[in-house]
């Protein structure tokens, strides 16, 4: 007769996929996205499947991450000192939150329409 194998334990979920989830909560937040600098890889973590981040993540990816690039140009040419933390971009539409680190790019996309 085998033995049953003991169940593992499971895992706590990481400090970044509890603030994600936390994040993704808010009102209004439709999707959020991580993207490696060089957009290879991501991570989304979608509120539905009509968020433009499911629909569209390539493309979110890629121009985030290359506007991020040329507003960090920007702030550097005015001063060398200091570094973009975060950039807000709001349309009819969507405002698209971008936060960019060394090694990767978080994109909040909202709703501006949703009362907080």
């Amino acid at each position: 007769m085998a033995s049953a194998k003991p169940a593992e334990p499971q895992q706590p979920p990481s400090e970044i996929e509890t603030t994600l989830t936390r994040m993704s909560q808010h009102p209004g937040v439709l999707g959020l996205l991580i993207a490696t600098k060089d957009c290879k890889r991501t991570k989304i973590v979608a509120i539905d499947e009509e968020s433009p981040l499911l629909l569209q993540k390539d493309e979110y990816a890629s121009l985030c991450t290359s506007i991020s690039g040329q507003a960090l140009s920007v702030i550097r040419d005015i001063d060398p000192a200091d570094k973009l933390l975060f950039m807000r971009i709001r349309t009819k539409k969507h405002e698209i939150i971008i936060a960019p680190e060394d090694d990767f790019t978080v994109i909040c996309v909202q709703d501006p329409n949703t009362a907080s």
